[in-house]
């Protein structure tokens, strides 16, 4: 559906993001809460009784379009395009339709919706439909035409925020919007279990089961202390002494509101996750670990490797507060790549895990970051393969990527670097998840030219021929045929030409691998030699050219007559439905053959 018309009423797409709900305008100042008006025939009915629309048309939009829109249930997802051809917004579907009788527009016909995707940039309807959008306000996509799998992935990444940017990021369902706050801003908070912050048991409980929570001032709903959340009013409404640190500690949970950032802690100084506030307080007396009083929070990213607190914030305050609400010195641009699942993989580990109570290291997580009420999911990796990549002018296919593929200058990484786009002047930088793997011959002597610059950004990994991977088809040794081939090639000329194993790993039977052999090896020899036969017959183990082998010869005659004249032989490839199992035995066997007068004469068949 549409949210109000591109590049005309961007407001009302903006206000709805904001309050997460999606808006119609069709249907008039009429409230259609009444579960009747879910029928069409119910719609158009109550319609044409406003004056002048007695013969309103069926297709009408206040009739076919408002239907469609009450027609929707939970979990119904919605596409918000920009035009016919684009889309900026994918959400789910959180709650039946509402009317909103104050809406300062027309839209007066609401759902609750999560909006799990909002692109700064548009991104073509080709990515998750075979079919352009229409005109329609609102409308329901035909199955057939949907690309599910890329939609399901789009439905688990949540929105970009820009870097620096995440006091204004929008919020979600989870994340209301919170009209009667007086901090308008996200607020920052940092929370820790046991004795110095070592309590594995509950940090696994609290990444599983997604909250974060305190033991302080228990045995007490807190509740009614939530729209004054001071220490005073939880030790007067808990009873608790004066004197007692257990209210600032359950004081600060009360102050966390939807969207606000949760630093999860592992000890003093390393940050083990980091969240979203995604509820309101909640009071739990049968939790078997005292921990009654929580917040559920959404878990952006868990990292594998404990990063550093003072990644997020300028000088971490070492007070002993279980829960602490940070007031200043926040690294909003850290905080906000840490939450970008493209960059989750690249922050910067802290020190080693320090010891834990149990003796024993924190568990390692996967990345994970916010996927609604069906939990996490693994952050998307995303692999760019360039082949041949020694054949290309690298300084223009690289240009200032020459930089921002560096490791340690990637989004969410130490020393990250963005640079201004020339024409949309927006800014880019190259996320962590995007691995970049360059292929490249050894044979093709090219890569002598290859760019230094691009040699010392890269690690580079030879891939020889391994043998080992191949089996034994037909009675014919596919190992030891490759390992002759290549011991003979490698003596011949030298090791960047031996023949790949990739060549027979899809021979199942003798015929696959006489094909193998007469249009890839033999040709691919051939070259290698220049048209002498003499030499791909004794890489071939046909060193006399005349046993049953790959290859026929015969002799030449001399034009000029007599037997004065230089022998010379003629060669041709064996059609490949002639190669015996005979030919493969002497091309194995032949390798561990000394050279003698009965098998091979080094030097008369290979005069320098």
């Amino acid at each position: 559906m549409s949210l109000g018309r591109a590049g005309i009423e961007d407001d009302i797409f903006e206000d709805a993001i904001r309050g997460s709900f999606a808006a119609l305008g069709w249907g008039g100042s009429i409230d259609w809460s009444d579960p009747k008006y879910r029928t069409y025939d119910e719609v158009a009915a109550r319609w044409r009784q406003q004056p002048g629309e007695e013969k309103a048309s069926g297709n009408r939009g206040d009739v076919a379009q408002l239907w469609r829109f009450r027609e929707m249930n939970e979990g119904d997802v919605i596409v918000v395009s920009q035009g016919n051809h684009r889309f900026r917004a994918i959400g789910i579907v959180k709650s039946d339709y509402y009317f909103e009788p104050n809406a300062g527009n027309s839209y007066h016909h609401r759902r609750a919706v999560d909006w799990r995707l909002r692109l700064q940039n548009p991104l073509p309807v080709s990515e998750i439909s075979s079919g352009d959008f229409t005109q329609i306000s609102c409308y329901r996509v035909a199955d057939a035409n949907l690309k599910k799998a890329a939609l399901e992935r789009l439905l688990s990444t949540v929105s970009e925020p820009e870097a620096g940017a995440i006091l204004t990021l929008p919020p979600t369902a989870d994340h209301p919007a919170d009209s009667n706050a007086a901090d308008k801003g996200r607020q920052f908070f940092r929370v820790g279990y046991g004795p110095d912050f070592h309590d594995v048991a509950m940090v696994k409980r609290s990444l599983n089961d997604g909250f974060v929570a305190t033991n302080a001032c228990r045995d007490k709903d807190l509740s009614a202390a939530i729209h004054t959340p001071t220490s005073t009013a939880v030790r007067e409404l808990h009873g608790t002494e004066a004197g007692s640190g257990e209210p600032y500690d359950a004081a600060t949970l009360l102050k966390m509101k939807p969207g606000d950032v949760v630093l999860l802690q592992e000890g003093r100084d390393l940050t083990r996750a980091i969240g979203t506030v995604a509820g309101g307080y909640r009071y739990d007396p049968s939790d078997p670990d005292g921990y009654q009083h929580r917040i559920p929070v959404s878990w952006r990213n868990v990292f594998p490797a404990a990063v550093s607190t003072n990644h997020f914030h300028v000088k971490d305050p070492k007070s002993g507060e279980a829960v602490l609400r940070y007031r200043e010195g926040v690294r909003t641009d850290a905080i906000a790549a840490a939450m970008d699942p493209r960059a989750s993989a690249g922050l910067a580990a802290g020190p080693s895990p320090s010891a834990l109570a149990t003796g024993s290291e924190m568990p390692s997580y996967p990345n994970t970051f916010e996927t609604g009420s069906a939990g996490s999911a693994r952050v998307d990796q995303f692999v760019l393969v360039i082949d041949e990549i020694n054949r290309a002018n690298i300084s223009k296919v690289f240009g200032e990527l020459i930089t921002l593929i560096e490791r340690d200058k990637r989004l969410g990484m130490g020393e990250a670097i963005a640079v201004t786009l020339p024409y949309s002047n927006e800014k880019f930088g190259v996320p962590a998840n995007l691995h970049i793997l360059g292929t490249m011959n050894t044979a093709d002597r090219s890569i002598a030219l290859l760019d230094t610059a691009l040699r010392r950004r890269f690690t580079f990994e030879e891939m020889t021929p391994d043998p080992s991977l191949l089996e034994v088809v037909d009675d014919i040794d596919l190992k030891g045929l490759l390992t002759a081939i290549n011991e003979r090639i490698e003596y011949f000329l030298d090791r960047e030409r031996q023949i790949g194993h990739a060549f027979f790993m899809g021979c199942r039977r003798k015929a696959d691998v006489d094909a193998v052999m007469a249009h890839k090896v033999i040709p691919l020899l051939c070259e290698y030699f220049f048209e002498d036969f003499s030499r791909v017959a004794a890489v071939l183990g046909q060193t006399d050219g005349r046993a049953p082998g790959f290859l026929e010869s015969r002799e030449l005659r001399s034009p000029f007559g007599g037997g004065a004249a230089e022998a010379r032989r003629s060669w041709r490839i064996l059609p490949q439905e002639s190669f015996t199992a005979a030919a493969y035995q002497r091309a194995i066997a032949i390798s561990s053959a000394k050279p003698n007068e009965d098998t091979f004469a080094m030097d008369s068949a290979f005069p320098s």
